[in-house]
């Protein structure tokens, strides 16, 4: 019994420490950007437009991220997610590709009535 208070007032004296990350450390949060589903029903050009624009999203964040996380399937469509650190750099190439008229069906920010599309960011 004495040893058990001797370790709680040991706890209770001794101050918080905070975690301190160095500064090349980033922690490892991902955040879905984009969600796509290849099975909705709309017409072929719309149809053929979304996996075309599937492609050119993913080529994209292969090319000027770090690193990324492209999962699903199954029949609920498929998410990629990204660093938080990356976030910058996602938004940057998406809106190169806006700008450049390179997206037929993702060709704004924002989701549609199902859930998909491009992950507004502000």
């Amino acid at each position: 019994m004495f040893e058990a208070a001797v370790i709680i007032g040991v706890a209770l004296t001794c101050p918080p420490k905070a975690i301190v990350l160095d500064k090349d450390a980033r922690p490892d949060v991902r955040i879905v950007v984009f969600r796509h589903h290849p099975g909705l029903i709309d017409t072929k050009e719309r149809m053929e437009a979304r996996d075309r624009d599937e492609k050119v999203i993913l080529k994209a964040a292969k090319d000027r991220l770090g690193g990324y996380e492209y999962s699903g399937g199954l029949g609920r469509g498929y998410e990629l997610s990204v660093h938080a650190n990356d976030l910058g750099r996602w938004k940057s190439a998406i809106d190169n590709l806006h700008k450049a008229g390179a997206l037929k069906y993702y060709d704004r920010w924002g989701l549609d009535r199902s859930g998909y599309g491009l992950v507004p960011l502000r």
